[in-house]
């Protein structure tokens, strides 16, 4: 689609964008989040974190990632759970944020952290993070309530303590247990070698026995001062040691994607930006799926035939339908559409006329004489395209050149054309005998004058005829239509539906095709093209009816009457005027729209007060 085109599309479809936009806004306004959700929505997003640091006494090294597994395994965790009155988890779906978040916190800090551990209690989620570059044991809970978070880490903390403490004092006992054994036993062992050296007079003469006793009694000694030393010292310190208590912090959910705006202004603004991209989108792929023809240079493209006229599209009244614009409005646009459409019939038929010779004055007899074509046939691929008003706004321009101009019309399945030229359906065409096969009518029985001076008209064959003695009497009435009138135009059928137009192609001097702009199909416009270069018919062109181009390609303007729009309105007088003028004169009846031909033939119908004054009325049957 090229450039130009698109502001005709938007024309067009615009009601497709107006419906889809309003459905945007309608829908961002109906999925306007409450004031409660709001507040609920808020509140998912607000998780609090709560962080208790454990640390080991100066001098001593304890096994940090075994303790990180024992807060988040086994009687610690179990034990929190049983006292919440919840169950443990796994916590591998916190695991991921939460090691997000510490490892930048260990990178900020410079600090070396180990494998941390996590498990969750009810809805709380836990993280034991050991930082061996500090020897401190990081004990983080994160819970939508602000009161859990800090509970469940102080209690994983106490609990972690308590079992340290625990631990240190089984390990104190056994320790004091072992020593004391190890006194008992060089005691039993000091008694022995006692009785040994002491038992007989020679005994305490043997140095080696005495020297056992003395070995005896140092090794007691020895152990005796282990055991006091060890208990004057007392249990050992706990492991870890809470450094600080639970400190609690907020922290507010960033969103990682794309998330719809909670205010009411941009939640509209939004849906109805995205309902207007959806509509030109909609309106773009109707446009692309549309069968019909849309501008003028598509249809030359179609049909392969030179557009010798656009004739722009005019809103017309329903009852002024049947009136002629060219005669109505004779300065418009669209009656100069009708004028440059019977130039371009006469040069094109001119250029591709073949000629006769003609004998010069001077014996030369080379020149080619050309004439202009007389009967003119006017058809396209289907129905409600154009042919009707056409062949009665082309007779008018050819009638104001000041040609003899008969209309007939060749649909007698649809008989139309007579409303508009101010006639009457009938009589109609009838045979008058044979003569050397074909039929012969008598014109001046059948043909009437019509509301446009200087146009008569010839009615069709009857509505009930068969088309076979219709084209017959058809062929009749064009021959005896040449010998009557200058300009003879042919109202034909739809090329494509009927047969008629290819029975006609030889008795006719031109042919127009017309396209209708959103009316006439890209197929039945291509075939209907071949179709008339197939059987050699003298095709002018083709006249591009209904045209929305772009109303300022054209014409000098309002102020010389060569606007698009044909206003045949009488021009605003004041309202003294207008009063006076309707006390002088009745108003105008339905009757006054058919023009007489009693009058001679003036086609300068410019000024309204030489119409009113000059065209006299007939009752419209």
């Amino acid at each position: 689609m090229d450039l130009h085109e698109y502001p005709r599309m938007l024309r067009r479809r615009w009601f497709v964008i107006v419906a889809v936009t309003a459905i945007g806004l309608a829908l961002a306004w109906v999925t306007l989040p409450s004031s409660s959700a709001e507040k609920q929505a808020a509140k998912r997003d607000v998780s609090f974190k709560s962080t208790v640091v454990l640390v080991a006494p100066e001098g001593t090294k304890p096994d940090l990632q075994l303790a990180a597994l024992y807060a988040t395994r086994g009687p610690v965790p179990n034990g929190v759970a049983q006292s919440l009155g919840v169950k443990v988890g796994s916590g591998a779906g916190a695991a991921g944020a939460a090691n997000a978040a510490n490892a930048a916190t260990s990178k900020k800090g410079g600090a070396t952290t180990g494998a941390q551990q996590t498990v969750q209690i009810g809805s709380t989620n836990v993280v034991a993070r050991p930082d061996t570059g500090s020897g401190s044991l990081n004990i983080i809970a994160s819970d939508k309530d602000k009161l859990k978070a800090p509970k469940v880490a102080g209690a994983i903390a106490a609990g972690l303590v308590t079992k340290e403490k625990n631990d240190a004092d089984a390990r104190h006992q056994t320790k004091e247990a072992v020593l004391r054994l190890a006194s008992d036993q060089t005691q039993v062992a000091l008694n022995y070698a006692s009785l040994a050296a002491n038992a007989t007079p020679a005994a305490k003469a043997d140095r080696s026995l005495q020297s056992a006793l003395a070995q005896a009694q140092k090794n007691h000694t020895d152990a005796q001062d282990k055991l006091t030393t060890f208990q004057n010292n007392g249990p050992a310190a706990p492991p870890l040691g809470v450094l600080s208590p639970a400190n609690t912090q907020r922290f507010v959910k960033k969103s990682n994607g794309l998330s719809a705006p909670t205010s009411r202004g941009t939640r509209l603004i939004l849906g109805g930006g995205l309902g207007l991209l959806l509509g030109l989108g909609l309106a773009l792929i109707l446009e692309r799926l549309d069968s019909h023809v849309r501008n003028a240079p598509t249809a030359e493209k179609l049909s392969q035939l030179p557009v010798i006229a656009e004739i722009p599209h005019v809103r017309v009244r329903k009852h002024n339908r049947a009136e002629i614009l060219s005669m109505v409005a004779p300065k418009s646009q669209y009656a100069e559409a009708y004028r440059g459409l019977r130039t371009s019939i006469s040069l094109m038929s001119m250029a591709h006329a073949s000629g006769t010779l003609a004998v010069h004055p001077n014996g030369d007899d080379s020149l080619v004489v050309t004439t202009e074509p007389q009967v003119i046939l006017v058809t396209s691929p289907g129905a409600n395209e154009g042919k009707t008003t056409t062949s009665a706004n082309l007779a008018t321009t050819y009638a104001g050149m000041g040609a003899s101009v008969i209309v007939v019309d060749l649909d007698f399945r649809r008989q139309k054309l007579f409303r508009m030229l101010g006639a009457q359906p009938g009589p109609h065409l009838t045979n008058e005998g044979e003569l050397g096969g074909e039929l012969r009518v008598d014109l001046s029985s059948v043909i009437q004058p019509s509301n446009v001076p200087g146009v008569r008209f010839v009615p069709s064959a009857p509505r009930d005829a068969l088309p076979e003695h219709a084209l017959r009497l058809a062929r009749a009435a064009i021959s005896a239509a040449r010998k009557s009138a200058d300009v003879v135009i042919l109202d034909g059928p739809p090329l494509l539906l009927t047969n008629d137009v290819r029975e006609l192609v030889p008795y006719v001097d031109a042919v127009v095709l017309l396209a209708r702009e959103g009316r006439t199909q890209r197929r039945a416009l291509g075939r209907a093209s071949q179709l008339l270069r197939r059987i050699d018919a003298p095709v002018v062109g083709l006249a591009f009816i209904g045209s929305h181009g772009s109303r300022r390609e054209y014409g000098y303007g309002d102020d010389y009457g060569y606007g698009y729009g044909y206003g045949y309105r009488q021009p605003r007088q004041p309202r003294k005027a207008r009063k006076g003028a309707k006390a002088a004169a009745a108003p105008p009846t339905i009757e006054d729209t058919v023009i007489s031909l009693e009058d001679p033939p003036d086609l300068d119908l410019g000024s309204d007060e030489r119409r009113a004054g000059r065209l006299r009325a007939w009752p419209r049957r």
